[in-house]
């Protein structure tokens, strides 16, 4: 009887066992079927999340308005970007432009100042003017006399020298021989003879004329 209730006891207890196991497999498959649910929730949650975060920004979206005034502000900062970049450039351009003409002064003034300075400077050409004007002022003085002696001792002498004179001139380059008549005798016209005569061309031919001078004088 003992051993009949015992056997009963230990086939309920291990029944109850395998319950007790059956129980808590159960208890894990929902487990887990509960953290499943969890991790599907919380996907569920970050889209939603993700899907009112990219509606802001459509159409009737809260942040559409903030999300233009940005893109036009970026869109007025690259036009004044462009802008100035413009400006820059045309800068520069008129820089380069006046850079140019500036170097073409410089060499024109540059090449006048080369031409410049192989030229004789004014000292020096205020240094020949003097001997220059001594030499004619000494030659008009010496003609005058020469010519006045010649007068003297041959009216006719004034004639013979305006013909002379007028055969000579294609050979003078910067005299004048006046028209002077065989019956003027004054001093004032040989004066004025020997003056027009006179200069560099004057002196070019000084000597064919005193050679004339002196045959008359000799005859």
């Amino acid at each position: 009887m003992a051993n009949a209730e015992i056997e009963c006891i230990g086939r309920g207890t291990k029944e109850l066992m395998l319950k007790i196991e059956s129980g808590d497999r159960r208890v894990d498959e929902m487990i887990r079927r509960v953290n499943a649910v969890n991790e599907k929730i919380a996907c569920m949650r970050e889209y939603q999340n993700f899907l009112n975060e990219v509606n802001a920004f459509t159409i009737n979206g809260s942040r559409r308005k903030v999300l233009l005034e940005e893109l036009q502000r970026e869109n007025r900062q690259i036009l004044a970007y462009h802008e100035e970049n413009r400006n820059l450039r045309e800068a520069i351009d008129e820089s380069m432009e006046t850079l140019a003409k500036v170097m073409a002064r410089h060499r024109m003034v540059m090449a006048r100042m080369n031409r410049l300075s192989k030229q004789p400077s004014f000292k020096e050409v205020t240094g020949i003017f003097p001997d220059e004007c001594d030499n004619s002022t000494k030659d008009k003085e010496r003609f005058r006399e020469m010519l006045s002696t010649a007068a003297i001792s041959t009216p006719g002498v004034k004639h013979v020298f305006a013909q002379a004179m007028s055969e000579l001139k294609p050979k003078m380059t910067n005299g004048i021989v006046s028209d002077v008549g065989s019956d003027s005798d004054t001093d004032d016209g040989l004066n004025e003879t020997a003056i027009e005569v006179g200069g560099r061309a004057y002196v070019t031919d000084l000597q064919p004329i005193c050679t004339f001078m002196y045959i008359l004088i000799k005859n």
